[in-house]
């Protein structure tokens, strides 16, 4: 029937009742509707003061007592329809109207809360899964079932909450929006699950998808039902293909691969059922029952993304793990060799340190100890003789533990060191002694080896201006500039002779300490007195 038509019932009754009874529809499936019971309005959406319908739900109007006579009662249904769209009337229940409520309510139940429990499920699903995307943004099957629970969701609660479009194209275009805009974005995610997705494949499936709906929607209303119905024979082939290719490939766990084959089994039959209800196979009052397979197909997909993610994350973590104990294995070889190295190298410096004061004490104590020993056995040295060469054997037996004591670089400290040693032979020698030395900077480059070089300079220069010079005032100054600390010793002896002239031995000896130390030497005899100047860079050449 297409446009408006009148439906008339008789209901004998015996007697008036006493209860109110009512008129029950399994479905609302017409454009509109309206309900006369003997001639007075008793429901349906035709009334005014109906604002908001809500399409293919179940149906309840009462009617009292007081419309009702005893015999023949006739009630009258008026529906609009399009059979284009497959409006209708549904079969039409009269009876107790306490005993309708209660068939009534397990219809809502099954109709709308239950489809309003599948939506809040999913839509919170599909938050919770874009919100885990959004932060590490690495696996698109997260992306994409995130977005299909979202489709699947959104539309129930909506329309739940808003109301539906009126009756017409609009309205059937929201249901198949409704029924199958979660199942690209499902079937893409299933495909990136199998590891076949693609940017190419996901693009492809939504063009197939919004060419079902622009196509019926161009040709107008009398083909948007046939959309309706033969829109899901491609969209359970492609989730169909997807989830079994998922089943296949994903790796997950046997179980949750099971279910997902168990809810592709489910959703096959339940679109053979909407299938056989389009051709008029089964019983128009049935409901249509494949939106009831989508929670399924989804739950299993996403069990099967979360545990692939709950995998990968546990992977990680034992990745992070033998990581980090591979971390602090590595670590303690490296500590282990570096204390190997540090032995070596405290070996290494132990020999150098003996190798140095085997040399210094060859060089200085030796060769003394050998010239005193040569004038012992030749017997030509006096008694004076004898004993300035055991004093100089002491003393540079004190110059070698002298600078073992003094830090390295420390000039000061060096300095100090050698004018305790002068002391005694300055004082028994009667001549004047000034001490110029200001506070020095600090060499980090001048080793023991080379603190001794430069006190045994100092020694050998005042050594020279007491024994050869006849000096009455020796001076020792130090200071330091810019680029150099200068350490000279002045007398006012005879200047320059034979000692101390160029290719002398005490010249060369100083000139020898000299380069050894990286300094420079200048000697400056005007004829009377001499001044030896030392002059030591700051930075190491």
């Amino acid at each position: 029937m297409r446009g408006a038509g009148w439906y008339r019932f008789e209901l004998p009754l015996a007697e008036v009742p006493r209860w109110v009874h009512g008129v029950f529809i399994p479905r609302d499936s017409a454009a509109a509707m309206g309900f006369w019971l003997n001639g007075t309005v008793i429901g349906g959406t035709l009334r005014p003061d109906v604002q908001v319908r809500r399409n293919h739900q179940p149906y309840l109007t009462g009617a009292p007592p007081a419309l009702f006579r005893p015999g023949k009662n006739v009630l009258h249904v008026r529906v609009q329809a399009n059979p284009d769209l497959r409006q209708g009337l549904t079969r039409v229940w009269f009876g107790y109207s306490a005993e309708l409520r209660a068939i009534w309510l397990r219809h809502y139940k099954v109709h709308v809360l239950l489809v309003v429990a599948f939506g809040l499920v999913s839509l919170t699903a599909g938050v919770a899964a874009l919100a885990l995307w959004a932060r590490t943004r690495r696996d698109p099957a997260v992306l994409w079932f995130g977005l299909s629970a979202l489709l699947l969701g959104a539309p129930s609660l909506v329309g739940f909450a808003f109301g539906l479009p009126s009756p017409g194209p609009m309205l059937e275009l929201w249901r198949l929006v409704q029924v199958y805009a979660y199942a690209p974005a499902l079937a893409i995610g299933a495909l990136y699950l199998a590891d076949v997705g693609s940017r190419r494949r996901s693009i492809a499936i939504w063009l197939l998808f919004a060419l079902g709906l622009a196509v019926p929607t161009a040709l107008g209303e009398k083909w948007l039902a046939t959309a309706f119905a033969v829109l899901g024979v491609p969209v359970v082939l492609l989730l169909a293909v997807s989830i079994v290719l998922m089943i296949v490939r994903s790796g997950g766990a046997l179980w949750l691969r099971a279910a997902a084959a168990g809810a592709l089994a489910i959703a096959i039959a339940l679109a053979v059922h909407d299938l056989a209800h389009w051709l008029g196979w089964i019983d128009f009052d049935r409901l249509a029952l494949f939106p009831f397979a989508a929670p399924a197909l989804t739950l299993s997909v996403g069990a099967l993304v979360g545990s692939r993610h709950f995998d990968a994350v546990r992977e990680l973590a034992e990745s992070k793990a033998t990581l980090e104990a591979r971390v602090v294995e590595r670590t303690a070889q490296i500590e282990q060799a570096h204390e190997h190295l540090r032995a070596l190298e405290s070996e290494q410096a132990t020999v150098h340190e003996r190798q140095r004061i085997m040399a210094d004490m060859h060089d200085g104590l030796g060769a003394s100890l050998v010239g005193l020993l040569g004038a012992v056995q030749t017997g030509n040295a006096g008694r004076e003789e004898l004993e300035r060469r055991a004093h100089a054997a002491l003393q540079e037996l004190r110059l070698a533990v002298d600078s073992l004591d003094t830090p390295p670089g420390d000039l000061n400290m060096a300095l100090g060191t050698v004018r305790h040693r002068l002391r005694d032979p300055i004082e028994a020698s009667g001549v004047a002694f000034d001490w110029q030395v200001a506070d020095l900077p600090r060499l980090e480059h001048f080793s023991p080896t080379r603190i001794l070089h430069l006190q045994r300079f100092l020694f050998e220069a005042v050594s020279n201006a007491l024994r050869h010079a006849g000096a009455k005032r020796i001076s020792v100054a130090a200071r330091a500039d810019a680029d150099a600390v200068e350490v000279s010793v002045t007398d006012d002896g005879r200047g320059l002779n034979s000692a101390t002239a160029p290719g002398g031995r005490g010249l060369m000896i100083m000139q020898r300490r000299a380069s050894a130390l990286g300094a420079s030497l200048e000697v400056w005899s005007p004829g009377a007195g001499t001044r030896v100047t030392l002059r030591i860079p700051l930075a190491q050449a």
